[in-house]
């Protein structure tokens, strides 16, 4: 389906920009599959230039989700909204959100790299191996940390709420790049209706921010990688 040009206005109700333009009356089919087989055609062509610094540093998408009303499940939240009052750096872009939405697969493929903050366990492999690219820190620490990659098997793009590995995945798809990726998760206690983080999983917060604050200090050095990140 062929559109006029466009501009685009953020629509901040549903936290997404919106594509205005009029259709080409001369376009054949039914509108509404015509209108998303031509996005999907226009996405996967093309490819984004990354957000880099004024100075020339490599570029952190951090994003943190959960719901901030259901005890420890909203860690990736309030992780989030620290970060964003600690972090102050051009190159480094903080979000929170309750859960994944596709809508993050354009500032993902505008990054060198992206950390996901989360309440979970491990992720398992297809045979329910928990894999050693999970570290845990000694001491029965409720931190780790794990490397996420696009999985062309694991379904995304129809979806409203995704798993990391979807999202990278639907951003490889749409913009035919993806940053490598890492995700940080905390295993929680609680998940019953209330705004307070247990005091686990709290405490957690400070080392997780720690940690992130040591991984921008070694993104610029040459031939760093966001996955070999060691906990210890």
């Amino acid at each position: 389906m062929t559109r006029s040009p466009g501009v685009r206005r953020w629509d901040a109700g549903r936290n997404r920009g919106i594509l205005l333009g009029t259709p080409d009356p001369a376009e054949t089919g039914t509108p509404d599959k015509c209108h998303i087989r031509t996005i999907f055609q226009r996405l996967s062509a093309r490819r984004y230039k990354r957000v880099v610094g004024e100075d020339g540093m490599r570029s952190l998408l951090i994003i943190g989700y959960g719901n901030p009303l259901r005890g420890d499940d909203g860690v990736g939240w309030h992780a989030a909204h620290e970060l964003a009052h600690t972090i102050c750096e051009p190159h480094v872009r903080v979000r929170a959100c309750h859960q994944l939405p596709l809508d993050l697969a354009e500032p993902i493929s505008q990054a060198d790299a992206v950390i996901f903050i989360d309440a979970c366990q491990p992720m398992a492999d297809a045979t329910g191996t928990i894999p050693t690219s999970a570290q845990h820190l000694p001491g029965g620490d409720r931190l780790f940390l794990q490397s996420v990659h696009p999985d062309p098997a694991t379904p995304g793009i129809s979806s409203h709420h995704l798993t990391p590995t979807a999202l990278l995945t639907s951003t490889r798809v749409l913009y035919g790049i993806c940053p490598e990726a890492v995700q940080f998760g905390i295993m929680g206690t609680t998940f019953d209706y209330t705004e307070t983080l247990s005091a686990d999983v709290a405490a957690c917060i400070s080392r997780l921010v720690a940690h992130i604050q040591r991984i921008l200090s070694m993104m610029q050095q040459p031939g760093f990688s966001i996955v070999t990140y060691n906990l210890t």
